[in-house]
């Protein structure tokens, strides 16, 4: 992807309308993010990669945040990143301070989306030359450690009850 791909017209429109449908789908409890990005990726299959990728970053992206929203104003997390959102924006929203939690959800929100821009930036070219480099060895002593990381974690569960 060429870094003046971001400048055109139509690359822009895409990620304004991929974030339209974003905000929406990401606000109404029940529909989610991940379901919406999947769907998206069978509409979008056969346009140029500069333009599908344009389109689901805006869904993704701003369906995450936007999760927040009826978290913060019905209790109810729109997306599963925004269960947490609950514990600290709907309280303010019964205090009559539901402009404040939407500011803050909307700054940091947008904050942690160009940190997590910039280290994809610098990291995504060093890990992906890594990853080039794995055998079919590595990614079955990587599916092990994960195996094995779930169960250690679910035996300690197991064992309390």
């Amino acid at each position: 992807m060429e870094i003046l791909a971001i400048l055109n017209f139509k690359f822009i429109m895409l990620v304004f309308l991929g974030s339209v449908a974003g905000l929406f789908v990401g606000s109404i409890p029940g529909l989610s993010v991940s379901m919406a990005t999947a769907l998206l990726v069978s509409i979008t299959y056969t346009w140029e990669p500069t333009e599908a990728l344009a389109m689901i970053m805006g869904v993704y992206v701003v369906g995450v945040f936007s999760g927040a929203v009826s978290a913060i104003l019905i209790n109810i997390p729109g997306a599963p990143s925004s269960v947490v959102t609950t514990l600290d924006g709907y309280p303010l929203s019964c205090k009559g301070e539901a402009h404040k939690a939407l500011f803050y959800a909307t700054i940091y929100s947008f904050l942690g989306s160009v940190f997590g821009l910039v280290m994809l930036l610098i990291l995504a070219k060093p890990i992906a030359s890594i990853a080039l480099k794995f055998t079919p060895m590595d990614y079955f002593l990587l599916a092990l450690f994960g195996l094995a990381t779930v169960g250690s974690v679910t035996a300690k569960i197991i064992q309390k009850d």
